[in-house]
């Protein structure tokens, strides 16, 4: 399956250029406004200018919500993703504390990120203070506790214990308190509940938590057999934050309530409507957008309840005119929850009205001044972006040599270059863990990895430590796995340097192969090439390791060319690239035939007969290898003519 690509726009231009010309695009239409128009006309236009510009400021502050919003429920999904969530050991410990807390400061939203089981366990992460959760009396923290780690142990006869664990900014442990009992079931919860029975992550309506705190939950069901539940808390005064910081003017006002009117949390204003307690369900009873005793608030949800279609509106309140915005919340987000954005008139009309009472004459002069030195800061800026979009070409192409040392005084541009560099070091990192003619190709391709194979052509490789047993026995198993890594490093350099995919290391073997993932019509001789560079190296190791006084590590290598199926084998979430077929096992059944031949090298006639006139083959005679039906002549490849 192949990922769709986004197709270029028909028109491109350089950057530097599009910012010049916007400017003076822009410049252009003021001062033109200015001359032609009179007064009255002029005021009309930056009226109208306004209004358009507050539509735009509109959508892109419901962006910005949504922006604030998505990465939490994408932290939800990576954590509940990770292995190690899957299931507590002792007292939590084995949980990744340090990489829960880690989200937690870089989601300053973010109050709690947790982890419930279905047998009553529960472990995670919380913030303290004024931003973050408040803890009852029995759990106070000690002073300059910035964080808290809670985990609740399921004992063999069933009861549950809670241990607390405080940290200050450094995460230094500072106390820690241990067989509490613990008041919190995460199976009772809302936002477990929810999750439980769905495949993605969920959001919960605005409910209050454990300790008297209002808020939302993000939570999303652990994939996989275990039963348990992830999930990351945004209190009230978090989800209010969020939108004060998303106001355009000092007298925007934002407020988020849904479809009954229930106000959720608001901005702007100086009046306040906290949610209730609501007795009967044991949740929270939103207060309604007219409780807020806030004549704008309420003058614009009556017009929203009169025309709930209408997404704009404009209305006087207070001896001002305002105009607003309503928007649904995408459903993944907030369902059926709106946010309104009111905005006073003069205020967006305000730096127009400063510009047309300005002369035209000082515009005139500011402009001509600015245009050089625009033209100058548009280059700066254009350089390192175009040198970072050929950086993204290359590693498209999976060219990941070099590094970016693009030092922009552009944050957003350091913060990109710093983010591909860290994508290059992953993407090499990668490559050590898969083939990387295997890598680049999918990255090259678009293509999506499938299960599955194709059959083709291949030289396939097997070697392994002669007499590897006893001297496995003889090492200590830290100096064993030291020895091995230096010995795998020449061979693997030896077959990649003949451009061999390997295929895996299997204790003391090695396969590889030839001609895939990328055709390579001579890899019958590239096969030689490599299994004699590994003869050297192996040697020239052993030396090495005699004048060490480590045991020596003799190498027995087998080569067999024929039709094998190459491709994807494995599951949905983890593939091997890998061969199959009689061709990999007859390779293997050479290997092992050294030993009975006393040979180091052994081909069969398929490789003899491919391999060209530059190599020299010492006839063996017939061998009956394990599983082939029928003798078969095996040949010595000794070296080069």
């Amino acid at each position: 399956m192949n990922r769709q690509s986004r197709k270029p726009p028909r028109l491109r231009v350089p950057l530097h250029v599009s910012i010049l010309t916007l400017f003076l695009g822009l410049f252009a239409v003021l001062l033109g406004g200015l001359i032609i128009f009179q007064h009255r006309e002029s005021t009309r236009i930056a009226l109208a200018d306004a209004s358009g510009d507050f539509s735009a400021a509109a959508r892109s502050v419901v962006g910005d919500l949504v922006d604030a919003y998505r990465p939490i429920a994408s932290i939800v999904d990576v954590t509940a993703r990770l292995p190690e969530m899957r299931r507590p050991m002792g007292d939590g410990q084995a949980l990744p504390f340090d990489y829960m807390l880690t989200l937690l400061r870089l989601a300053p939203r973010i109050s709690m990120l947790y982890v419930g089981y279905a047998d009553g366990g529960s472990a995670g992460v919380m913030r303290l203070g004024p931003d973050g959760d408040s803890l009852p009396q029995t759990f106070t923290p000690p002073p300059g506790a910035r964080y808290a780690i809670q985990v609740i142990a399921v004992l063999p006869d069933g009861t549950r214990r809670m241990s607390m664990r405080y940290l200050d900014d450094d995460q230094v442990e500072l106390a820690r308190a241990d067989d509490l009992q613990p008041d919190f079931d995460p199976r009772t919860r809302p936002w477990y509940q929810l999750a439980r029975d769905s495949d993605t992550v969920v959001r919960t309506p605005l409910y209050r938590y454990l300790y008297n705190v209002a808020g939302i939950t993000f939570a999303r069901r652990l994939p996989g057999p275990t039963a348990g539940v992830v999930a990351a808390d945004i209190g009230l005064v978090g989800i209010a934050n969020v939108l004060d910081d998303l106001r355009t003017t000092p007298g925007t006002r934002l407020m988020l309530f849904n479809a009954e009117g229930g106000l959720i949390a608001h901005a702007g204003s100086g009046a306040a409507a906290m949610p209730r307690a609501d007795d009967a369900t044991g949740g929270l009873k939103l207060a309604h957008v007219q409780d807020l005793a806030d004549p704008v608030l309420s003058a614009a949800y009556e017009q929203y309840r009169r025309a709930p279609k209408r997404g704009e509106i404009a209305f006087e309140a207070r001896g001002r005119s305002y105009i607003g915005a309503l928007f649904p919340l995408p459903a993944d987000i907030g369902p059926d929850e709106y946010l309104s954005i009111i905005t006073p008139l003069d205020e967006l009309t305000a730096t127009a009205d400063a510009i047309r009472e300005q002369g035209i004459l000082l515009s005139l002069g500011l402009a001509l001044l600015a245009v050089p030195m625009i033209m100058v800061a548009a280059r700066r800026i254009a350089r390192p972006l175009r040198m970072l979009a050929d950086e993204a070409q290359r590693i498209r192409r999976f060219q990941l040599d070099g590094r970016i040392d693009e030092t922009s005084i552009i944050l957003e541009v350091w913060r990109l270059a710093e983010a591909m560099t860290r994508m290059k070091d992953a993407l090499r990192d990668f490559g050590r863990y898969v083939p990387g003619q295997l890598v680049e190709r999918i990255v090259a391709s678009g293509e999506t990895p499938a299960l599955g194979g194709e059959r083709r052509e291949l030289t396939v490789m097997f070697s392994d430590i002669a007499d590897f047993t006893p001297l496995a026995e003889a090492l200590e198993p830290e100096a064993l796995m030291r020895q091995t890594s230096v010995y795998f490093t020449e061979l693997g350099a030896a077959v990649v340097a003949e451009g061999g995919t390997i295929d895996k290391y299997i204790g003391d073997a090695l396969m590889a192969f030839w001609n895939a993932p990328d055709a390579q019509p001579d890899h019958v001789s590239r096969a030689c090439r490599a299994a004699l560079a590994i003869k050297a190296r192996s040697a020239a190791l052993n030396d090495r390791f005699a004048a060490e006084g480590a045991p020596l590590m003799s190498t027995r290598i087998g080569l067999h060319a024929g039709e094998a199926v190459v491709g994807n084998v494995g599951s949905l979430d983890r593939m091997n690239y890998t061969a199959l077929g009689e061709t990999v096992n007859l390779a293997a059944r050479l290997e092992g035939l050294n030993k009975e031949f006393g040979t180091t090298i052994l081909v069969s006639q398929a490789v003899r007969d491919a391999a060209g006139p530059e190599f020299v083959f010492q006839a063996v005679g017939l061998a009956q290898a394990k599983g082939v039906s029928r003798p078969v002549p095996v040949y010595e490849l000794q070296g080069v003519v």
